[in-house]
This record gives C-alpha cells, sequence and structure tokens, in this order.
C-alpha cells in the first residue's frame, strides 16, 4: 500500500477509498470489481494497485483515515474509564459501518483499528506483565472485537452501558490474570 507523500497519489487514494464505502454499502465487497472501483472513482486500474494492491487494503485505508479510533489526546495517559467510553463511543456512533465490515468478513480491520488504539494505552497493562505488552494488546482487542461483532451484527438493540461495561470486563485486570500464568 501507497505510503508516501505525493499530494496526487494521496488524493487518489482519498478519492478510492471514499467510492469503495459507498460502493460497499450498495453490495458485498467480493461483487464488487477493480474495474468498478475505478470507473466510479475515476481512475485508473493501475493507479489502484500501484496504490493499494487489494480491496481490502483499499477498505482498510478508509475506515483507519475516515474513521478513526482515538482513545486519548495529547501526552496524557487516559484513565481505565476513558478508555472503556472512547471504545463504547466508537462502537456506538460507528455501528453501521462495523456491521458492514462484520457482513463482509473484514474483522480483521475492526481488530487492527482496536488493536492500533489499545497499543498506545499503558493502563491495559499492568507493570508486572510489562514484558507481554504485545500479547495483553493482542488479547484486549480480540475480546473487543467480539464485542463490537455481537453489538453490531447479533444484538443490534444493546444498550451503550451494557456494552461499556462488557468492555470494562475485558479490559480489567481480573480478565487478564490467566496470561500470568503463559
Amino acid at each position: 500500500m501507497y505510503e508516501g507523500k505525493n499530494k496526487t497519489a494521496l488524493r487518489s487514494q482519498q478519492r478510492i477509498a471514499e467510492g469503495l464505502l459507498k460502493l460497499i454499502d450498495e453490495k458485498p465487497l467480493e461483487d464488487i470489481s477493480i474495474n468498478e472501483i475505478a470507473k466510479t472513482t475515476r481512475i485508473s486500474r493501475q493507479t489502484f494497485y500501484s496504490l493499494f494492491e487489494t480491496k481490502r487494503n483499499a477498505v482498510a485505508y478508509a475506515v483507519k483515515h475516515k474513521y478513526p479510533l482515538v482513545i486519548a489526546e495529547g501526552d496524557e495517559s487516559p484513565s481505565f474509564d476513558d478508555i472503556c467510553r472512547a471504545v463504547t463511543d466508537y462502537l456506538v456512533e460507528n455501528r453501521a459501518l462495523l456491521g458492514m465490515l462484520f457482513a463482509n468478513n473484514m474483522d480483521s480491520i475492526v481488530y487492527e483499528i482496536l488493536k492500533d488504539a489499545l497499543s498506545e494505552c499503558d493502563v491495559i497493562i499492568p507493570a508486572q506483565q510489562e514484558h507481554r505488552a504485545e500479547l495483553i494488546t493482542s488479547y484486549t482487542a480480540g475480546g473487543l472485537n467480539a464485542i463490537a461483532r455481537r453489538y453490531t451484527h447479533e444484538q443490534p438493540n444493546t444498550a451503550a452501558g451494557v456494552i461499556e461495561r462488557s468492555c470494562a470486563f475485558l479490559i480489567s485486570a481480573k480478565s487478564h490474570t490467566y496470561l500470568q500464568r503463559l
């Protein structure tokens, strides 16, 4: 995937990403061709492949840039409650988008968003477990991904408070105790 600074390429990436999200609202990703993306966004197939290589990469780019999960801003580390609230707000505010990702078997994109955001939060990793930070972050992101799937795909009428309590339990040190044995 292109990660340079060329303004024309960056604008093309943005056009492709936005166009692809609109197409996915109409039909499943597997039914969308690269030709259709190129026609919709007025770019060439070659440009698409040079910028993204795959449709999945284009969707991941679109979601990460247009719908980022921001848990903490600035230098201050977020509290446990801040993390739970931010994740819950993200799930509630982006329910339709997340549902579309799950319906198109793109759970891994949701997982990556959650994992990237959590990797910035020291509070979920107990001091004595710093050497297991990657494992704890992956475990937590996987669990939150399951909560997101359940909320958006299986039980869409779940109240935000229930989601926040589920997130709190998952992120709490209690749920990480088994990791100490690994």
